[in-house]
């Protein structure tokens, strides 16, 4: 059962933090804040079975994937208003050729 455990978390982290990262940061965000409330639908079920203890558990249990998701919008964004501060900031030749080959 503790094999399943790790493989199921192991595959659920793996498209996040894995080594081939096939998704983009923007990609990412959204898989780790669709996946928490799903994630919290055992734990509704398991309270509402009178488990407390076993839902705080569950909640304390998630928080990895919050803080996560949390920690990968905020590098999405600096990394994007860093970007946008060097097109901002490169000479008015760049600019412009960046202007001309961003148009169709």
């Amino acid at each position: 059962m503790y094999a399943v455990l790790v493989a199921a978390g192991l595959a659920f982290w793996l498209p996040v933090l894995g080594p081939g990262r096939r998704l983009s940061d923007a990609e990412r965000c959204l898989y780790l804040f669709v996946a928490a409330p799903l994630l919290d639908v055992p734990v509704v079920a398991t309270l509402a079975r009178g488990h407390a203890a076993g839902g705080l558990a569950m909640i304390v249990g998630m928080l990895p994937v919050g803080l996560a998701a949390a920690a990968l919008t905020w590098r999405w964004v600096t990394a994007e208003e860093r970007g946008r501060q060097r097109e901002e900031s490169a000479p008015v030749p760049a600019r412009a050729r960046a202007a001309h080959v961003a148009e169709p």
